[in-house]
């Protein structure tokens, strides 16, 4: 049974993108207002949404 694993191939790209976006956000925000608070928070944000992600892919195969 060979199942078909070549749509899942840009994955990793998308988590990475998404991650490092969601990290972008979070350090202009900390620019702006001089904390270091904002960038911690929405690379989590980030992690999250990319592993929600990554999971609706797998579900819908």
């Amino acid at each position: 049974m060979k199942k078909n694993v070549y749509k899942f191939i840009s994955a990793g790209l998308e988590i990475c993108i998404i991650v490092f976006v969601f990290f972008l956000i979070g350090f202009k925000i900390d620019e702006k207002l001089q904390t270091k608070y904002y960038t911690i928070l929405c690379s989590f944000l980030g992690i999250i949404f990319a592993l929600f992600a990554l999971f609706k892919k797998v579900k819908k195969g």
